[in-house]
């Protein structure tokens, strides 16, 4: 008799859940009652059946979780209650016969049955403090959790061994993985270049929001869109309007990451039992909400931490064991993605104690330059051009510091936000120099595999238009936005201002020939140049005639008629 036994995740009732299917093996062997020595039947002409355990594998479904199902655990079987009617009658389901279990054999005790027709009525396995640890359902009592429900017929004949297949249930509390989610480290293998948006975080943008931006964004090549959540105590149209933001985000190849702005833990909460209450309370109910989405959204715990908390790690970290709880109540195999103190510092991941122990969905986010770099030599975020080393330690050294937190504990990261000019103060960098920082940060954290998300959306794309901003004085534009998708190419636009038809270039040589089927033949206006690069213009074919050299991002190149280029990494830092 082999059973195979489903495995129901811990949930809420009523909540969608995960299955996780163990195939446990049961095995009932009948054997004739006859002698070793001569096989001869003996007086009672009877069969012995027992049930023997192996444990297979794990397998997966999509059910609705029943509360009322006995929970799993590590526990060993220790004896079987069974019903049996037919050819003889074994106990009842009001009351049925105890069968005792050897451990150490793995086997049941011999049960002696006549010959003939048998129909399971019940069937239920016990550890040795009498816990139920399976339970096989009927056809009447949650039997779309599985295959074969009781009752079931099978027959008993001398010398033939008999099986019958019986499903069994339980619902899990202990952490399994589920092999069809998304491991935080596929996730972040996946997750690529991003944005921070504000779709739902500020009230003209949700009114702006439509599925354009989602598409051009990913079309464009971003990979994922952390969208920052400010409503506190979100309603029915909220939670509609950002269920669709997320949807349209995996429709368009996008990762969407909900972020909590959490300000109220940061600035009004008056004590830390009321902090902790809003954040485990506002997660558990968003958790919910969402549960059902595919594996591709993420859940981001904080934006960033400041005020109250700002440096207090040990509130917050306490605060993050009991917000995993919550979620994991209706989302086992979420990613969770935990940030640290001190506005996400990569220096206080040293501090951050992430919960969950050897849980394969959580990782850590940290952002740098998330306001953009400052023009003030000598400051820790110092950037002009990045020609003294000192501008590039600036960068260099906080995600160094990332880097080797992650060495050391094994968790994987990605950076949600950092900014290539300083947009909020009113920005002192052109688009020409944000290029460089853009291309600069970009080719660091991929030479690292390290994703990120580049703040903010509204600063690289226009929602009222529904396009890219070419450039602005107070915005980042479509150079940037394409440094950033490949600081290792350049690229040339058919337009003054990036604007027009736009090409990336990898390091090598364009003839005309290459150029025309590109489709920018004599036509190219403005280039982008990455940090450390040069393009060489020419006006002859093949590399030949009159050049120009460029080694910053120009606007308007109208004046010089392009016949052939060559695009150099330098490579001198």
């Amino acid at each position: 008799m082999t059973i195979s036994g489903f495995l129901l995740n811990n949930t809420l009732q009523h909540t969608a859940k995960k299955i996780l299917v163990l195939l446990v093996a049961f095995t009932l062997l009948s054997v004739s009652s006859c002698s070793e020595d001569n096989e001869e039947i003996t007086e009672d002409n009877k069969t012995e059946i027992s049930f023997k355990f192996n444990s297979e594998n794990v397998q997966q479904d999509n059910r609705q979780s029943v509360t009322e199902i006995p929970p799993c655990s590590e526990a060993e079987p220790s004896y079987v209650m069974i019903a049996l009617t037919g050819a003889e009658t074994i106990g009842s389901i009001a009351s049925p016969q105890r069968v005792e279990f050897n451990t150490a054999t793995g086997k049941s005790e011999a049960l002696r049955l006549d010959e003939g027709s048998y129909q399971l009525e019940y069937f239920a396995v016990f550890d040795s403090s009498d816990n139920l640890i399976w339970y096989a359902p009927t056809d009447s009592q949650f039997s779309e959790y599985v295959v074969n429900p009781l009752p079931q017929a099978f027959s008993i004949t001398a010398y033939q061994p008999s099986t019958l297949d019986i499903d069994v249930i339980c619902h899990d509390d202990r952490f399994l993985n589920d092999p069809v989610a998304i491991t935080a480290e596929d996730y972040v293998a996946g997750l690529g270049a991003g944005f921070d948006v504000t779709w739902s975080e500020f009230g003209r943008y949700m009114e702006l929001y439509q599925e354009q931006v989602a598409t051009d964004m990913g079309d464009a090549g971003f990979r994922n869109v952390r969208i920052r959540v400010q409503e506190d105590n979100p309603d029915a149209t909220f939670i509609t309007d950002l269920r669709q933001q997320i949807q349209d985000a995996i429709d368009h190849g996008m990762n969407p990451i909900v972020a909590f702005q959490g300000r109220f833990l940061e600035d009004e909460a008056t004590s830390d039992e009321e902090a902790r209450t809003y954040l485990v309370e506002w997660w558990r109910n968003m958790a919910l909400e969402l549960q059902d989405l595919p594996s591709e959204l993420a859940f981001n715990v904080m934006v960033e931490i400041s005020g109250t908390y700002k440096t207090d790690y040990e509130a917050i970290n306490s605060f993050y064991s009991d917000v995993y709880d919550a979620i994991r109540e209706s989302n086992p195999n979420r990613i969770i993605i935990f940030p640290p103190v001190n506005i996400s510092n990569p220096e206080y991941l040293q501090f951050l104690e992430i919960p969950g122990g050897d849980d394969p969905y959580i990782m850590a986010e940290w952002h740098f330059y998330a306001a953009g770099p400052d023009p003030t030599p000598g400051s820790r975020k110092y950037w002009k051009d990045g020609s003294t080393l000192e501008e590039r330690r600036n960068l260099l050294d906080p995600i160094e510091t990332a880097v080797s937190w992650m060495n050391e504990t094994g968790y994987v990261s990605w950076v949600g936000a950092w900014m290539a000019g300083n947009y909020n103060k009113g920005n002192d960098y052109t688009v020409e120099e944000q290029v460089g920082i853009a291309s600069f940060i970009t080719r660091t954290l991929n030479s690292y595999d390290i994703p990120f998300a580049v703040n903010a959306g509204n600063k690289f794309y226009d929602y009222e238009a529904l396009e890219w901003f070419n450039r602005s004085v107070d915005a980042g534009g479509i150079p940037i936005r394409d440094a950033i998708l490949d600081p290792d190419a350049a690229a040339v636009y058919t337009g003054i201002d990036y604007l027009g038809i736009g090409v990336r270039l990898d390091p090598d040589t364009y003839s005309s020939s290459q150029l025309s089927t590109l489709g920018v033949l004599e036509n190219i206006q403005s280039v982008m140049v990455p940090f450390d690069f040069e393009v060489r213009l020419y006006e002859g074919d093949n590399q030949t005639g009159n050049s120009i050299i460029l080694d910053i991002t120009t606007r308007d190149v109208s004046d010089f008629t392009v016949r052939s280029i060559e695009v150099l990494f330098k490579n001198t830092y």
